[in-house]
């Protein structure tokens, strides 16, 4: 016969160790979504009943739950501000261990909508039309009806060269006096280009030319503080170099709460791409012919 006590106590084990049947453990790493690197000192999130949290030094992270559908979520601030998130559902069926790794991308919030260098752009409808066969055999057609009237166009003025000799000297003076103009605005337009060349090459420092290859690989663009952890000087140095950088217009600077998104333009991707290093290693080992 048993007793009453023994029979409560195992109907309460029961129930206590009922819901840990299919309890489950949810686990995994926080990584930087632009450098696949472990991202230290995360928030992680998890919308259990009651919702739990979890701030990891390391990027590890681990939750218990039950089963049911949930929603992950990690974030990376500094100063109070939003620089990166990730977002991850996640369904439980039954206990066991779940691995889920989470990739964080930033977080640009206000940031205005425009195209990044390299950034592929929507096509346009003169694109679309480019892209067709109508607009060609269009152009076509102007261009052979160009080309005929220059040639009716020639003819006629060599029969009238033919009738008249002095009109003809006269179309040859003229002639002689527009190409001596011609040469002339060919030259002085020579000379503006090569003052333009002239304003646009940029003479860079080395550590001008360090932070654009470091913006570089960093997909063209990263925040002023993770630059200042890539280089070997202090704050104060890479303010001004930013500034510098800004003024030649190589780069281009967003603020974002009490952060600074540095962002390479097309004249600073050209500048990063004739200073590599490794590009001018590859140019001096290369055999002449």
């Amino acid at each position: 016969m048993h007793h009453p006590w023994k029979i409560g106590f195992l109907l309460m084990a029961g129930i206590v160790l009922f819901p840990s049947v299919n309890a489950a453990t949810i686990s995994g790493t926080v990584y930087d979504g632009l450098t696949l690197e472990v991202k230290e000192n995360s928030i992680i999130t998890i919308d259990t009943t009651p919702a739990q949290t979890k701030v990891s030094k390391d990027g590890s992270y681990s939750f218990d739950a039950g089963e049911g559908t949930y929603t992950l979520v990690a974030e990376y601030q500094e100063n109070g501000i939003m620089l990166q998130r990730a977002e991850n559902p996640i369904t439980i069926l039954e206990g066991g261990t779940y691995t889920i790794d989470l990739i964080m991308l930033p977080e640009l919030g206000d940031v205005p909508n425009e195209p990044l260098p390299n950034e592929e752009k929507p096509l346009t409808i003169w694109d679309q039309l480019l892209a067709g066969p109508v607009i060609w055999l269009v152009l076509l057609g102007i261009v052979l009806g160009v080309g005929g009237y220059a040639i009716v166009n020639t003819r006629v003025h060599v029969w009238k060269a033919k009738k008249s000799t002095h009109n003809t000297e006269k179309n040859e003076n003229e002639k002689s006096k527009q190409e001596n103009e011609n040469k002339k605005n060919t030259q002085g337009e020579n000379t503006e280009k090569n003052h333009s060349a002239a304003e646009e090459k940029v003479e860079l420092d080395n550590y001008a030319k360090e932070m654009i290859q470091h913006l570089k690989r960093g997909g063209n663009r990263l925040t002023q503080k993770e630059l200042r952890e890539k280089v070997t000087i202090g704050e104060a140095k890479v303010s001004l170099v930013v500034s510098e950088l800004e003024s030649e217009k190589i780069i281009k600077k967003i603020k974002k709460g009490r952060a600074n998104i540095l962002i390479l333009t097309e004249k600073g991707i050209r500048l990063a791409e004739e200073n590599n290093p490794a590009r001018s290693r590859e140019e001096e080992n290369t055999p002449t012919t």
